[in-house]
């Protein structure tokens, strides 16, 4: 058991425990379908990375850690984040180049794509990632590349001076980025100093650049902006954006896609 598939259901495991706490082995066994060793073995690993607690009968959440928020992060949003992933996942197109920024909404453009590119339907592409998550289901089913540099647990990627030398390196078709927050009057925003560098440099190297965004962002503000309408024009949503935000953002040059 390993790569991309360990990873997958660790996460579905979190995912579950960020909202019933605690997940008895045999509920685990029916949750994911495998055998009792397979849960036995992936309640090991996550207890040895501090993810959970084993008790009798199975585990708990560990909620002293605070060194994993993607996989909190990970299970909010849910239905919105599925949808705006799908469009931006049918939005590739064979031979392209492409970069995907790192987050819990990004890793269901990759689920996308890495079911486009099994039905055949697409094919060719290469993607330079900063997620360790995306490069681990990428990898097997197209040239992928991972930007290094300071890894951040909390975010399951890489940034800093090295990631942003070695994004300037690329010409991408399509780049693809999260957001920690937007607001009209600040404009694009992230939580982190290297990660929002990092996203500007993805967006100056690209030809066209979508931002992921469900509409629960819009309105937060974050810590460092990265873009405000200078090289970002397309962000894609779900369908509870309000409408007074489409006129503001139509406003301001803004290409919406919306996710149903």
């Amino acid at each position: 058991m390993g790569g991309a598939k360990e990873e997958l259901m660790r996460f579905t495991v979190l995912n579950e425990l960020a909202k019933t706490d605690q997940m008895s082995t045999a509920d685990a066994i029916q949750l994911l379908n495998v055998s009792e060793s397979t849960v036995r073995r992936l309640f090991a690993k996550l207890e040895a990375c501090h993810d959970v607690i084993r008790v009798y009968g199975g585990i708990r959440a560990n909620r002293s850690q605070n060194s994993y928020q993607y996989d909190r992060f990970y299970s909010h949003e849910q239905e919105a984040k599925s949808v705006i992933g799908n469009i931006a996942g049918n939005l590739v197109a064979n031979s392209d180049c492409i970069f995907i920024d790192c987050g819990t909404t990004t890793v269901h453009m990759v689920q996308r794509l890495v079911e486009r590119m099994q039905s055949g339907e697409l094919h060719n592409i290469s993607i330079v990632t900063n997620s360790l998550v995306n490069l681990e289901l990428l990898a097997p089913h197209c040239k992928a590349i991972l930007a290094g540099g300071i890894y951040t647990p909390e975010r399951k990627s890489f940034a800093g001076y090295l990631s942003e030398r070695f994004i300037t390196q690329f010409h991408f078709n399509k780049s693809f980025i999260g957001v920690d927050g937007f607001t009209f009057e600040e404009g694009f925003a992230t939580a982190d100093p290297d990660f929002a560098r990092l996203s500007g440099a993805a967006a100056t190297a690209a030809d066209e650049t979508f931002v992921l965004m469900d509409s629960s962002k819009i309105g937060r503000r974050s810590f460092v902006v990265y873009d405000k309408y200078v090289r970002i024009h397309k962000i894609i949503t779900d369908s509870h954006v309000k409408a007074e935000d489409l006129e503001r953002f139509k406003e301001n040059g803004i290409d919406v896609f919306i996710g149903k």
